[in-house]
């Protein structure tokens, strides 16, 4: 630990409880204090002192704002001695905070014109759709029923022209949007780096913790740090019950196609005859793979690892996963000939596909491959073959590119790839 430095979280708690942890965590996990207003009181935001408010801003070495769909807990009589006002020399065009009727500033907004006052460096995280009515629904009834929160509509409508101007104000410099829970995660770090960028170029922030502080900072940071390796062994984001759920929840996802980077990502394919993606099986994989219907003009290479369809063992394989092991010859043969055929159709749809994009097609002999794979974006879609039930009605695990388990996911493919013929 070279350098700690104090960093102050500032926003709104409501609809924001689990997005404060995580930046507390990215704080922590980056050798730093969060300074969080909720750790040094017992009380609501209406009862949060303002003069403590502004003690611990004075001692932070920057301030993070984290801003989403309320302007938040206005301050009102909370500020003390108005004659005090430390805002007053600044003459904030909306502020009243010296007449009858106390401070109509936001805890928020307050912190960040006292911030900004005293010349701290400040970074904000913002919400893309911070203005968006229909996702601050969605966002306030989850709030109600996964946290028990109180309904924010009231909230959200009184100083929605107020909140969208501050907003469009303070996010034009070292600002950094997200769009969802996923994108919060990885903005977190970047904007924690941000904070001591612009901290580690002050000459009047020393960075020093006292030394009886270490021990319980490093405690808490293992346990994160525990949690955190924890999730990434894991990596698994959700699990749907079937493809055509899995493919429904793409559905509402926008930009599937890109990475954490922002790019275009290759999808890749691992699977045996790959009906589904050229819409053989109804299953509609082929509108996010081959169609145009979801890629808004953008072109992205193809790459499909699927079994060659003179590979005998594995029919073999496939059949014994829907019929009795008893089942006749004859029977066997006539799935042998309906199994080739769709897997010759298959492979003729992808070939004329690849006349006019960019696609490449890997044939497999594989006898026993137990999964599908669907590389698409930030994720991973993974199924598990079950003797007992059809690829199509198998649960597929969603799962994330930052993972150690997705990494293992892709080793697996490139071994599988390494082994099959590429087709020209």
């Amino acid at each position: 630990m070279e350098k700690m430095y104090k960093i102050f979280v500032s926003s709104c708690k409501r609809l924001l409880e689990e997005e404060r942890r995580i930046l507390a965590e990215a704080i922590l996990m980056n050798e730093h204090i969060p300074v969080q207003m909720e750790f040094n009181f017992l009380g609501a935001n209406t009862e949060y002192s303002i003069d403590i408010d502004m003690k611990k801003l004075k001692e932070a070495d920057c301030v993070i704002f984290i801003l989403s769909y309320l302007y938040g807990e206005i301050i009102r009589k909370k500020i003390g001695d108005e004659t005090k006002c430390p805002l007053k020399e600044i003459k904030l065009k909306d502020c009243k905070s010296c007449d009858s009727e106390g401070c109509v500033l936001s805890f928020t907004h307050f912190e960040y014109e006292y911030a900004k006052l005293l010349g701290k460096p400040i970074v904000v995280i913002f919400n893309k759709h911070f203005n968006n009515e229909n996702k601050f629904l969605k966002a306030n009834d989850l709030y109600q029923k996964q946290y028990n929160g109180e309904d924010c509509k009231a909230s959200f409508y009184e100083h929605k022209r107020k909140y969208n101007a501050f907003v469009s104000s303070i996010t034009q410099k070292h600002a950094f949007p997200y769009s969802s829970h996923e994108d919060f995660i990885d903005v977190c770090s970047s904007a924690v780096k941000s904070a001591e960028n612009l901290i580690s170029v002050r000459q009047d922030v020393n960075g020093l913790v006292p030394y009886a502080c270490l021990s319980e900072l490093q405690r808490k940071m293992d346990e994160i740090k525990t949690h955190m390796n924890q999730m990434q062994i894991s990596g698994i984001n959700e699990i749907f019950d079937s493809q055509t759920l899995a493919l429904k929840a793409l559905e509402k996802e926008k930009d599937i196609y890109l990475g954490w980077n922002g790019e275009v990502n290759p999808i890749r394919i691992l699977a045996i005859r790959g009906s589904s993606f050229t819409g053989g099986m109804g299953h509609e994989w082929t509108r996010f793979v081959l169609d145009e219907e979801f890629k808004e003009g953008k072109t992205i290479d193809i790459e499909f690892v699927l079994s060659d369809y003179k590979n005998e063992t594995l029919i073999a394989e496939r059949y014994t996963a829907f019929q009795a092991m008893q089942a006749s010859a004859v029977a066997l043969q006539k799935y042998k000939k309906d199994y080739v055929s769709d897997m010759k159709r298959v492979q003729a749809k992808i070939n004329d596909y690849r006349k006019n994009h960019p696609c490449k097609l890997f044939l497999h002999n594989e006898a026993k491959l137990p999964f599908r794979m669907v590389f698409i974006g930030k994720y991973l879609y993974l199924s598990t073959f079950l003797n007992s039930v059809k690829a199509a009605e198998a649960p597929v695990l969603k799962i994330s590119s930052t993972s150690t388990l997705y990494k293992v996911c892709e080793e697996y493919y490139k071994w599988i790839k390494s082994n099959s013929i590429e087709q020209t």
